[in-house]
């Protein structure tokens, strides 16, 4: 995050990669393979870093809503809001 000058966004792209309190019927409707086991990135940590370097950064950690989804990408639907 410090040597490539100024990074706009950080894209995560990895929903299915979550953890377990966030895994709900939406996740579920996917149809991927959720492991058995927590995979929690600790976005938290990874978000403070970042933003430590890059402080106006947009961070989309993709299809985990909240806090870290800053916007949103839908795919074959438009969200109502």
């Amino acid at each position: 995050m410090r040597d490539y000058g100024s990074v706009d966004i950080l894209w995560l792209d990895g929903g299915w990669i979550r953890p377990d309190s966030t895994i709900n019927d939406e996740v579920r409707s996917w149809g991927y393979d959720i492991s058995k086991w927590e995979q929690d990135i600790e976005m938290p940590g990874i978000a403070r870093m970042a933003r430590r370097y890059q402080p106006g950064l947009l961070i989309v950690d993709r299809s985990v809503h909240w806090p870290y989804e800053n916007y949103r990408t839908p795919e074959q639907s438009i969200p109502s809001e």
